[in-house]
């Protein structure tokens, strides 16, 4: 485990600040710098070890981890983050697909590889070779034990343990595009250890189309650019854009839409106004095909985040940190 800093270490003034109402208004460029400290990279972590049946004898084999990452935000600076619920969903429930991923892991590092490398094969050198291999092997033949994590890594590079005290599970389509039951509201509320953290406060104001929208959060394209150094873990992306409409999901629930640019990573970043308060949690984009279409970005509104967080004892906004 990595050595932990200090939670009071992030520096003076990196924090939102808390100003009488006499004071001289943020620029957006000050808002946003005194935002970011308050936005995480959080991570989903699934291990397993494998015991593997290849057919003519049982192996142990440890699978690549599955891992999902994303973005959280303190809504509460004693140690209470928000998230999307499908960024921790991994840990959290360990979905079917999450352990057929790992199962099929398990099955290429114990079985597909050792005998394509009885036969004097490289791996992609006979694809129909490895895909007779693979089909031979079904995936009960893998038997699991799993360990799960979810993590935060702070601004100041602190690297905590998280747990979910608050958990609506993401919308998940059946086969004919219904939602099923359990379906929720896609967010989750995650604890760390207790300390005094910048926090984001919530807006009460309805926003309007045309309204300014910063999206605060962790981009895969920018933390596995192979031209950045590891800093970009650390710290935030801002994209940039405006309140562009209003629409519902798949059950009926309010979202917005916005053309700020986002992409998988900045799945439960803040959404934040010109003045650094939360409209709203960013929640999905739009695909055409696989690729990502940019300018059509939805996120769950502020007013259902406090929905959400009623009867948690959080207190949205406020921190102990943040006057410093």
């Amino acid at each position: 485990m990595r050595r932990l800093l200090p939670a009071l270490s992030l520096s003076a003034g990196a924090g939102l600040m808390v100003l009488p109402s006499s004071s001289p208004a943020l620029s957006i460029q000050e808002a946003l710098l005194r935002a970011k400290p308050a936005v995480a990279l959080v991570s989903a972590e699934v291990a397993a070890t494998a015991r593997v049946n290849c057919g003519q004898s049982l192996v142990t084999v440890s699978p690549r981890p599955y891992i999902e990452a994303g973005t959280a935000w303190f809504v509460d600076g004693r140690g209470f983050l928000v998230t999307n619920a499908h960024v921790v969903d991994p840990a959290y429930r360990l979905p079917p697909w999450v352990t057929h991923d790992l199962k099929q892991g398990a099955i290429e590092e114990g079985c597909v590889k050792p005998a394509l490398r009885a036969r004097g094969v490289a791996p992609g050198q006979r694809p129909e070779l490895e895909e007779e291999i693979r089909r031979a092997i079904p995936p009960a033949a893998a038997k699991l034990t799993t360990t799960r994590h979810v993590r935060v890594l702070l601004s100041n590079g602190a690297d905590l343990d998280a747990r979910v005290v608050k958990f609506s599970a993401p919308i998940t389509l059946d086969a004919t595009g219904k939602p099923l039951p359990d379906s929720g509201r896609d967010l989750a509320l995650l604890r760390i250890a207790e300390g005094a953290y910048p926090a984001l406060a919530l807006t009460d104001r309805a926003p309007k189309v045309g309204d300014s929208v910063h999206i605060l959060g962790y981009p895969i394209v920018v933390l596995e650019h192979e031209l950045l150094s590891r800093s970009a873990r650390t710290e935030a992306t801002v994209t940039n854009g405006q309140v562009s409409g209003f629409n519902a999901d798949a059950l009926g629930q309010e979202v917005i839409q916005t053309d700020a640019a986002a992409a998988h990573g900045n799945s439960g970043g803040p959404a934040v106004a010109d003045d650094a308060s939360v409209i709203g949690v960013m929640a999905f984009i739009s695909l055409q095909g696989t690729a990502e279409l940019q300018g059509f970005n939805f996120f769950i509104p502020a007013k259902a985040v406090r929905a959400f967080l009623a009867g948690t004892g959080v207190k949205p906004g406020e921190s102990r940190f943040d006057p410093v």
